[in-house]
């Protein structure tokens, strides 16, 4: 028995150590900041890698290009999380109910409720639902069914704040 368990225990180690993380390029060095950097909360990246959205204080900073270069994108709410849809729609969810989607340089920025979300999931294009979900402050969950256009009030989880959100099934990933 006690063999058994060593092997699966090595097993498991050897496995771990074939997965490896490499740093593309130097390190992210916020500079010239006076005050608050408020560099951001969030990032998400696209399955690529020419895609990565940050969301923050001020509202997105987005760049297409491997983040050699940034373009900042004001939007009037403070942001906690942002995805991407597959099409590389960002998605991003804040304080007072603030939801902005940013496509094609064009940002709608829409309130939803009043509660501060702080997370968001939208659906793969696997998903045969395509449901996405944001969370936040009071149990406040909201829906979506069109990557994120448009939302409409979920279930309520009761007196929580919910700071992470994800999907089982198809859609989880």
């Amino acid at each position: 028995m006690r063999a058994c368990l060593l092997f699966t225990l090595a097993s498991a180690l050897a496995l771990a150590a074939h997965a490896q993380f490499v740093q593309q390029g130097g390190k992210l060095v916020g500079t010239g900041a006076t005050g608050s950097a408020d560099q951001g909360q969030s990032v998400a990246v696209s399955a690529d890698g020419n895609t990565a959205v940050i969301a923050g204080t001020n509202g997105l900073a987005v760049s297409s290009n491997a983040g050699q270069s940034w373009q900042n994108v004001a939007v009037d709410a403070q942001l906690e999380d942002v995805d991407l849809t597959e099409d590389g729609t960002a998605v991003a969810v804040g304080l007072e109910g603030a939801i902005v989607q940013y496509a094609n340089g064009e940002v709608s920025l829409q309130h939803v409720g009043t509660a501060d979300l702080h997370t968001l999931h939208l659906a793969d294009s696997s998903d045969a639902l395509d449901i996405g979900f944001a969370g936040g402050d009071n149990g406040e969950v909201l829906v979506t069914d069109d990557a994120g256009a448009s939302w409409t009030v979920g279930p309520n989880l009761g007196n929580h704040t919910i700071l992470g959100i994800d999907q089982i099934g198809a859609g989880h990933r």
